[in-house]
Formats: C-alpha cells, sequence, structure tokens
C-alpha cells in the first residue's frame, strides 16, 4: 500500500485548537505592558511606575507589576489586603517576602518567568488562591505548606527544576490542572483522591515509576507523561473510565496490562519509542479509540501482523501509525495504517518524515516540497490538524512531504541535560535537519512559539519560513527553560546566526501584544519580514486558524514554493535551492 495513503492522519490532539492552547492563552493575557518597558526601564522609574500601580490597585484590587524588571516587590504592596489578582511576571524575583502570606483574599497569582529559588511558607496562608502560575523560574523544591491552599485550581510549575512534588499533593482536592513538564522530576507522591483534577502534564522530566494506586483520578481526562523513565504504569491507571488522552511516548515501558481494554473513553494513546514487543490484542475492545502510534519501538514489528489482523473491523480506530522499519512486517495492512519513516540516529524526541503525495513505501520517493513542523512548549507534534486540511485544499496531483520534530524535553532544542554544551546541542539537531532536507526542492518551515523560534534558529536548511511568535530573548520570556543568563544568551546567538546563515524568504508574524512585537524586533530586520496582526495575544496561530486565516497564508507559501520547485515560477531573492548551501543527503535511514 502507498506510503501516500498510509500516511494522511496526524497527531491530531495537539492541534491549533487544543484546550491547553486556549487556557495558556488565557494565563498570559495580563502581560500586556511587559517587555518593551522592562529593556527601557531603570530601577529607580520601574519602582516609580509599581508604585503608581500599587496606587491604582487599592481601588480595582487587581495589581499587575508585569515585565517592569523589578528585583523586589515594594513593600506597599503587602498592606493590599483585600487583593483578589496580583500578577508580577518576566521581572527579575529571586525571592518572594513571607509578607506575601497578608494577601488572603488573592484568588489568582502570576510569578512566571522570574528567578525564583523558593516560595516562603506563608503560601500556605492563600486559602483563597485558586490559580498559581510558577513556570519559568529556578524552582528546585515547592513547600509543603502550598499544599494549604484548598482552593487551587490551576499549578503551573513548568521550566524549573523541581526533583519532586509536596509528597501532601493530594490535600489539593480542588486541583483541576498540574502542569509540571521540563523539570527534573524523579518520582510522584502518592496523589491519593483528587476528584476534580482533569489534567496532569508531566512530560520531559526523569520519572521512572507511577504510584501504584492512581484509581482516585476519577475525573482525570488527559495525562502526559511523554520523555520520562518510566518502565511500566500501573494497572490501576486502567481504572481512570473518564481518560481520553494518554501520552506514554518516549518512556522505557515494555508490555501494557491487558486491562487497557477497560479505558472505555479513551480516545488517543501514545506509546512510539518506548521497548514494548508485543501489544494487548484485548485492545480491538476498547470502544472509543481513534488514534494509536507505537512508531520506535524496534521489537514489536514481528508481532503486528497478529495484532492488526485482531483490530480489523474496530469500528472507531482510524489511526495506527507504524515506522517504516516495522512496516516491514506487516503482510496485511489496513486503512488505519499509517507509516512513517524516522532517520538513523534521530535525536530524542519526535522526528518523523510522512509521506503525503502517494510514494510507495519501497520507492521513498520524494515529493518536490517538505514542510518541516516545529513542535512548541507542550512537546508534542503540532500543525497536524492544519497540514490535513492543506491536503484537502491543494490542486489534484499537487503533492508534499511533512516532517514533524519537536523536543519533547522543552528545553528549546538545546537539550535539559545541564551538562550538556549547547553549541553541540544545536549541531546535533541541526546536522539531522541538514540530511533530512537536503532531498528536497524546497523546503518550507513552520512553527508558533517555542516552533518558531526552531524555525529561525535552523533556517539555513529551509527556502521558506513562516514563524508566529518566535522568542528570541528568552531572559524576557515567561514559557522558558530553567537556565542561567549566560545560557539565554548563547540561545539567542545560536538563533540569530542561524537566521543570518539563511538564504531563505522568512516571514515573523506577531500579534499587537508587545512582547512579541518586541522579541520580534531583535531579529536582523534585513533578514525577514515582520507581519503584525491585530491579535493581543501570544496564541497568534490559534486566533488565526479560529478566524480561517491561518489556512490561506499556509497554503499561499506553499503555492508558492510548489510553483518554484516545478520551474512555473523564479525563485525569489532570498530564496535560493537548498543545493546552493547544503550537499544533498539521504535521510540516512537503516
Amino acid at each position: 500500500m502507498a506510503l501516500g495513503a498510509l500516511s494522511t492522519a496526524t497527531h491530531p490532539c495537539v492541534g491549533l485548537n487544543s484546550r491547553r492552547g486556549m487556557r495558556q492563552r488565557s494565563s498570559v493575557r495580563t502581560n500586556r505592558r511587559t517587555h518593551i518597558s522592562r529593556a527601557m526601564l531603570t530601577p529607580e522609574k520601574a519602582h516609580e511606575e509599581a508604585l503608581k500601580r500599587i496606587e491604582k490597585a487599592k481601588e480595582t484590587h487587581r495589581l499587575d507589576l508585569t515585565g517592569l524588571g523589578l528585583r523586589t516587590i515594594p513593600n506597599e504592596t503587602y498592606d493590599l489586603v483585600n487583593l483578589v489578582e496580583f500578577q508580577a511576571s518576566n521581572n527579575n524575583l529571586y525571592e518572594l517576602s513571607e509578607d506575601i502570606g497578608n494577601l488572603t483574599k488573592l484568588e489568582r497569582l502570576g510569578l512566571a518567568g522570574n528567578r525564583l529559588r523558593k516560595l516562603p511558607s506563608s503560601i500556605g496562608a492563600l486559602t483563597s488562591l485558586r490559580g498559581l502560575w510558577l513556570h519559568g523560574n529556578c524552582l528546585k523544591v515547592l513547600p509543603d505548606e502550598l499544599c494549604a491552599c484548598a482552593s487551587l485550581r490551576n499549578l503551573a510549575v513548568a521550566g524549573n527544576r523541581l526533583r519532586e512534588l509536596p509528597s501532601e499533593m493530594s490535600a489539593l482536592t480542588n486541583l483541576e490542572e498540574l502542569s509540571a513538564p521540563g523539570n527534573q522530576l524523579r518520582r510522584l507522591p502518592d496523589l491519593g483522591t483528587m476528584p476534580l483534577l482533569r489534567e496532569i502534564d508531566l512530560h520531559g522530566n526523569l520519572i521512572e515509576d507511577l504510584p501504584e494506586d492512581v484509581q482516585g483520578l476519577r475525573a482525570l481526562e488527559t495525562l502526559s507523561l511523554q520523555g520520562n523513565r518510566l518502565r511500566s504504569i500501573p494497572t490501576s491507571l486502567t481504572t481512570l473510565r473518564r481518560l481520553r488522552s494518554l501520552n506514554l511516548a518516549e518512556n522505557c515501558i515494555q508490555e501494557l496490562p491487558s486491562e487497557i481494554a477497560e479505558m472505555t473513553m479513551l480516545t488517543s494513546l501514545w506509546l512510539y519509542t518506548n521497548k514494548i514487543l508485543s501489544l494487548p490484542e484485548t485492545m480491538r475492545k476498547m470502544p472509543s479509540l481513534r488514534q494509536l502510534w507505537v512508531e520506535g519501538n524496534d521489537g514489536l514489528g514481528p508481532s503486528l501482523d497478529a495484532f492488526i489482523s485482531a483490530m480489523d473491523g474496530h469500528k472507531t480506530l482510524r489511526t495506527f501509525g507504524i515506522d517504516q522499519y516495522q512496516f516491514k512486517h506487516v503482510k496485511k495492512s489496513t486503512h488505519f495504517t499509517s507509516v512513517s519513516e524516522t532517520p538513523q540516529f534521530a535525536p530524542a524526541g519526535y522526528f518523523k518524515l510522512v509521506r503525503w503525495h502517494g510514494s510507495s513505501a519501497a520507492e521513498k520517493q520524494n515529493a518536490p516540497v517538505l514542510i518541516v513542523s516545529f513542535g512548541s512548549a507542550p512537546g508534542v507534534p503540532n500543525w497536524g490538524g492544519l497540514l490535513k486540511k492543506l491536503g484537502k485544499n491543494i490542486g489534484k496531483g499537487d503533492t508534499y512531504d511533512v516532517l514533524y520534530v519537536c523536543d519533547v524535553q522543552r528545553s528549546w532544542y538545546m537539550s535539559n541535560d545541564m551538562s550538556v554544551n549547547q553549541d553541540a546541542e544545536f549541531e546535533r539537531w541541526n546536522t539531522h535537519l541538514r540530511n533530512a532536507c537536503a532531498g528536497y526542492e524546497r523546503v518550507l518551515y513552520i512553527g508558533d512559539s517555542m516552533g518558531a523560534s526552531a524555525s529561525l534558529m535552523f533556517a539555513e536548511h529551509a527556502t521558506r519560513v513562516l514563524s508566529f511568535c518566535p522568542q528570541v530573548d528568552l531572559y524576557l520570556s515567561s514559557i522558558r527553560p530553567s537556565r542561567s543568563n549566560v545560557w539565554f544568551q548563547r540561545f539567542k546567538r545560536c538563533l540569530t546566526s542561524g537566521l543570518e546563515k539563511s538564504s531563505a524568504a522568512v516571514d515573523v508574524h506577531t500579534g499587537s501584544w508587545d512582547h512579541d512585537r518586541y522579541q520580534a524586533s531583535l531579529l536582523p530586520p534585513a533578514v525577514i519580514k515582520h507581519i503584525v496582526h491585530p491579535v493581543d495575544s501570544h496564541r497568534l496561530a490559534l486566533a488565526l486558524d479560529g478566524e480561517e486565516k491561518l489556512l490561506p497564508i499556509i497554503k499561499k507559501a506553499y503555492d508558492a514554493e510548489l510553483a518554484i520547485a516545478r520551474g512555473e515560477a523564479p525563485a525569489k531573492p532570498g530564496s535560493s535551492p537548498l543545493d546552493s548551501f547544503a550537499p544533498w543527503q539521504t535521510l540516512g535511514l537503516r
């Protein structure tokens, strides 16, 4: 069966209309004045501005000190005992005063994108607190007193240095969302009964084992454990009847319990890049399963025929993702089989080629255009749903391949391992992308946020780049890894250096939010075209997609690249063919 026919489905749970994207957008909407003022205000002016806002907050009961470059919170803040919302993200805070405990009516507290190393124990006095955003700091531990915040519903601690969570986490019985990806967690506490917890995101940690009893998480709908070190999953996990999305990819899991068939509402299951040797045939009884991905399980191939036969006739399964090596063992393929190709010695994370244009598995014929989709901070492949729409809106006979690239460690393609050399890590990703892109006439990069930064960093291998809200100076961002200022400077250097090496036509799209416009202004103006949309949000791609404006942007760029590849239009200046600067190589398949 032709690979194009097999590969039209992608990983839809991470599409641009994901619920996580909407929630992240709401958490940053307060950061409106931010980073231009932070870059320009003197400490004296910043303090003066803060005092003005504190005075106003006496009436509004809402205080926004975001992005002023503050090293300390003014003492006057802690006299605002009626304050219900306090935002102090994107400053230079290294510590938080114990006086924060005075603000007992506080419901929302935003401290993301600082340099906080610990929280005061008085945080436990904030019993009205419903949302706490601490991502992008340097926290190594959370105080046990945090578990006294009985009203807490949203806890975001991504991109810190946490090695464990508080032992009494189960006391947070009103918690609905727990986000802690990109840390150094090695284990989880007993989560007991948390009846309202709907979403847990722990991807990109070092977790080896899960608690044996998780059946108290009866409201859980989404669980992401991608990119850890899990060796097994507890049988109690299969009792979570409301679970719809389960991501166990990039671990060391060897087998699944047969009881997985009892997960009657599970629709999406990611198992790629584990050590699984066989899949339970009881999975044919799962009434809601729509997507299942198992690529990169090297020993799974010999058992696939029996499993596919068992699943034949399944009423809901639409995508069963396997790789080209596993496909060699398949004698009978079905309509739900989707084949991707993985280059030899691919970097950790998602790095898979999907051929949508119809070449056979044996031919491996390249389409004239390769679209490279860079994943953003959630750590899973983006753009799948949109690219599927693109496939339905192009002309008859028009073709393209897609390379999904995703850093599951949430490290901005620079590794979370503190001992790894940044330049070496950059070159590792760069080499794989060079080899993957080199066999194509034209290469179109797309990415948003972290993925947008990657699209610029590795732009030398593209002929066209569409970059949505790239982050250039991570020191000024809240969605970032927990690294030193020196690390951030090197990241910026790698990004701008990669962009300056490129001869691609580069479009940088931002909304009207000051932070993103300022980030774009840090890029060499002679190299990029900056396009500003009337959208006051970092989630620009999501907003444009909702207005049905994103697909036309992608399609226009694709049509132009296809016309150049076919010789129907001349290459524009700054859009040279790839073979003018990169060696033509194969993907390096085994």
